[in-house]
This record gives C-alpha cells, structure tokens and sequence, in this order.
C-alpha cells in the first residue's frame, strides 16, 4: 500500500534543492490496454518480447516499460528524445505486432483498446533517470491531476523544485517525468526498484513538497485530485 506522511520541507532542504540541468527527453507516449477473456498470459509474452524489439530496432526509443496491474490491466510508457522518434515508435515492429494481435489479445480491439487510449505529452521535466538500473524496476506509478486554471506557471515550477528533491534523496526511484498531456492535464510517471523505494517516494518530501501545495495549483487537490488518481503497476519488461 502506497504511503504517505507529513513531512514538513525545511528551509535547508530547499535551499539546496536546485533546478537539474536540462534533459534530452522531451515527447512521451502512454498507452492503457485491457487484455481479452483470459489472455493476460499471451499478452504479457506479447509484451516480453516486443522489450527486446525495442532494444534491437528503435535507437529513438529511449524509455520504454510494459506495465500490469490487477490481473488484466496493462500499459506501455515510452519516452523520446523528439517526435521523430515517438512516430518511429508508433510505426515500428512493436506496434504493429501489437496492432496484429489485438482482436484476439485486447478487450476493443486495435481501434477502441489500443487508439482510443493513446496519451501522448511533451515532458516537463525528468531526474538524472539510472539507465545502467532501469532492467532492476520492479514497479511503476502513473498519476494524472488538472491545474488550476492560471497556475500553470507555478506548478511548472514546483516540478522543477521537486524533481531536484529527488535527485538528491530517492537513489531508488530510477526514473521519474513529469508530463503535459494533449489535453492539458499532468501526469507524473515513476519506476522503483523495488516496494519499499515506492513507499519511500510517496513517504517522501517531493511527494510531499506536492501535496502541500496542491490546494492552490491542483483541481480537487490532494485527496480527489492526485491521490484518486494513482495506478501502481508491476514492471513486466523494460527497454
């Protein structure tokens, strides 16, 4: 269970915490699928060996995780460092045995379970991500939250306060973005190590530095706005 506390940011803390240099990441591309009746097995084969695929025929393809969560649910999240990249991907060999498979695999098929649910962001910011750990995730987070409107600005700067945060106090957080979706909402998106390093990010004081603030930039705030929102996933491959 993802845990939370209170821990009060110290001014020492944010003295510290200064803005990272920037990243080459900038375009993301989230997908949630269903799998069909009982082919969450063949679809996770599926998902296993399009990792190596990704490895062996899309060098634009910078991030790439497959994700599951209670039994059928599933996603793939990608990151790029443009969006050449991002249509190199969406027209590569992953997708398209994807695309073949999804009448028998994905509850609505290619157009209604795999198109509909295409997410695409421009990325905002992410952490100095361990790319020689990546294969070491177990788990994934993805959340999305609305702004207030008019405090996009400041939220925008409140990510870049706290993915400095991470940087210096989460070693086992591996990688972490936040993202500016097509329809204006945000998400964050994460992968840890292991349970006790996702605990360790939500216990944390990025998270929190977030929900202290999340009345005045967050619709709903912290409880209906971020909180409702969270899905953890398992990692079943990654690039």
């Amino acid at each position: 269970m993802v845990l939370f506390c209170s821990v009060m940011v110290s001014h020492g803390i944010w003295a510290e915490a200064t803005i990272p240099p920037g990243n080459s990441l900038k375009e993301a591309t989230y997908i949630s699928l269903e799998s069909r009746g009982a082919q969450e097995k063949n679809l996770t084969l599926l998902l296993k060996a399009g990792a190596q695929r990704v490895k062996s025929t899309e060098p634009n393809t910078e991030i790439w995780f497959a994700l599951t969560r209670e039994g059928n649910q599933f996603a793939l999240f990608n990151a790029f460092t443009d969006a050449t990249g991002r249509a190199a991907h969406l027209n590569g060999q992953v997708i398209t045995a994807l695309k073949q498979n999804s009448e028998r695999l994905i509850e609505g098929g290619w157009e209604n379970g795999v198109i509909k649910n295409i997410q695409n962001s421009t990325i905002l910011v992410s952490n100095n991500d361990q790319r020689d750990r990546l294969d070491q995730a177990q788990l994934a987070s993805y959340l999305t939250f609305k702004p207030i409107p008019g405090k996009e600005k400041e939220l925008d700067t409140l990510l870049q306060k706290v993915v400095a945060l991470i940087n210096r106090v989460e070693p086992n957080t591996l990688f972490w973005v936040a993202l500016k979706n097509e329809d204006d909402s945000y998400a964050l998106f994460a992968v840890f190590s292991d349970m006790d390093a996702l605990n360790a990010h939500f216990s944390g004081v990025a998270a929190t530095t977030i929900q202290q603030n999340s009345a005045q930039l967050i619709q709903d705030g912290w409880t209906h706005g971020v909180m409702k929102n969270i899905k953890n996933y398992d990692v079943i491959a990654s690039r």
